[in-house]
């Protein structure tokens, strides 16, 4: 008895083989192997440059399949945001406001797919994101600094720098901040490694009450002062980097007695810390044996 006879034409073989084709390479594109398949991402690359050949299964693709095509379009240099139905969907995504803040706080999966949306779209509302981020982390109280939220912080810096500028000074200096130690120290990081920072802020900075938090704007500075094109003037960053010698903090005086020039260490000569201590004699000792 031979097989039975079917009813599909040789055009909806084609489609059911194509998409079939297309789910596998998406699904596999997100494991370790496929990622190193030469194959899997060349015919990656080719659905996100030319996307309307999925437009049949849209509605098909998990959040998965969908951030691998955002992936596999920003690596080659696509433009979904171009395509009617991509442009509808990164809107609609984004304008979501409400949604999005959980998503990237909490580092699930929709979330890494929103900053890959906001990549895609030049014009994206990077403030709105940002503040409905900031504003969750105050809500929940969750202190840690998932990677779509770095993500989103460092875009923010990338893409309108003073934007970032603007909203990290309304949101964390000109107010008293809710957020988490965490997310206080990283964003005063940046705020701080990117020229942001005075000699107003850097006292704000210093008086936060985590160390934590203080430590994080305090190797933004110094990260800053020892970068190749330091935003600052060698003489303004270290009168900032000053701003921390009264500091409470252990974790503060011992980052100092690490980063200060040794001719400054005297500024913290003071101290009750032992740790720090020890840090300026071996420093000392090794300065003199230079000399």
């Amino acid at each position: 008895m031979g097989w039975p006879m079917s009813n599909l034409s040789y055009n909806d073989i084609s489609k059911s083989c194509f998409k079939r084709g297309s789910l596998s390479v998406l699904a596999s594109a997100r494991s370790y192997y496929g990622q190193k398949d030469e194959e899997v991402q060349r015919i990656g690359r080719q659905l996100a440059l030319n996307p309307d050949l999925m437009k049949d299964f849209y509605d098909e693709l998990s959040t998965g399949d969908k951030i691998a095509l955002f992936k596999f379009s920003k690596d080659a240099g696509g433009d979904l945001y171009s395509n009617k139905y991509w442009r509808k969907y990164i809107d609609d995504s984004i304008a979501a406001v409400s949604d999005v803040g959980p998503s990237i706080v909490y580092g699930r999966e929709n979330g890494e797919e929103l900053i890959l949306m906001l990549e895609q779209k030049e014009d994206g509302d990077l403030s709105k994101v940002f503040r409905a981020v900031i504003q969750r982390y105050e809500e929940a109280r969750n202190n840690w600094v998932s990677e779509p939220a770095n993500k989103l912080f460092n875009l923010m810096l990338e893409r309108d720098p003073d934007l970032f500028q603007s909203d990290t000074f309304e949101l964390f200096f000109d107010r008293k901040s809710k957020a988490p130690y965490d997310v206080r120290g990283r964003i005063y990081n940046l705020y701080a490694r990117n020229g942001f920072l005075t000699k107003k802020t850097a006292r704000k900075v210093r008086s936060d009450a985590s160390a934590a938090a203080s430590v994080g704007g305090l190797k933004g500075l110094i990260d800053a002062r020892d970068s190749e094109n330091c935003p600052y003037s060698s003489v303004d960053v270290l009168n900032m980097i000053l701003q921390f010698t009264d500091s409470r903090y252990e974790d503060v005086i011992v980052t100092l007695a690490d980063g200060l020039p040794v001719h400054l260490l005297p500024s913290i000569m003071g101290t009750d810390f032992a740790y720090a201590k020890r840090i300026m004699e071996r420093r000392i000792n090794e300065s003199m044996k230079e000399d």
